[in-house]
Parts: C-alpha cells; structure tokens; sequence
C-alpha cells in the first residue's frame, strides 16, 4: 500500500514539475534576450534591447507563454516586455525565436482586442 501511495506521488510530481516551471525564464534552454516591444507585424516583431534594437522572426513552431498559460503572437503588444529565446543571426541584430515569454499583464489581467479586460 506504502509503496503504490509513494508511485503515485512521484508520477505526479514528475508530471507537474514541467507544467510548474514553464514559465521560469531560467528553466528554459539558453540564455534569453529581453526587451520591450516596439513593433508588431505578421511574422515579425522589434525588441528594444539594451544592446540596441532587434527584429524577431517567429513562425507557427515558435512557443509564447505569459506566465503559467500558453499564449500566441496575437497577444504581443507594444511596450510589452518580452524574454527570447532562440537563434542569433550573424549580424547580431535578428532573432529567431524558438520561444518567447511575455510579461504577464499588470494587475494580473489579461488584455484581449476589442478592449475589455479579465
């Protein structure tokens, strides 16, 4: 019985520890680029960084949190604060990003278009 109980809570814990800490800019695979959002396109955003500006690429395979949810490239926004994480380009001035964090909005709210907040 102990040991079914122990299983039990060890799978559990180990399913959950990855859900728990995807959102720790430290659990993730490199070192991330931060900085605010200045531009939003299609396939493309501008991060003011304190290295200067840089054009971030994403595509569909490019992964966006805030906090503990999933979000998409429809949730950037100007002035948002953003971690990167992926692929310096050789100028150093462009990214592809692998993964990007957004900040979670102030207040804990989430901001949708049309203008109304949760």
């Amino acid at each position: 019985m102990q040991r079914r109980y122990l299983l039990t809570i060890l799978l559990a814990g180990a399913l959950a520890s990855p859900l728990a800490m995807a959102h720790d800019p430290s659990k993730h695979k490199g070192k991330p680029i931060k900085g605010e959002v200045t531009a939003v396109g299609a396939s493309e955003f501008t991060v003011a960084t304190a290295k200067g500006d840089l054009k971030v690429t994403f595509s569909d395979k490019t992964k966006f949190e805030r906090g503990d949810d999933r979000a998409s490239a429809a949730d950037l926004e100007k002035g948002m604060q953003v971690s990167i994480f992926g692929t310096v380009l050789g100028s150093g001035k462009e990214v592809v990003a692998r993964e990007v964090l957004l900040a979670p909005a102030e207040g804990g709210h989430h901001h949708h278009p049309g203008g109304h907040m949760h």
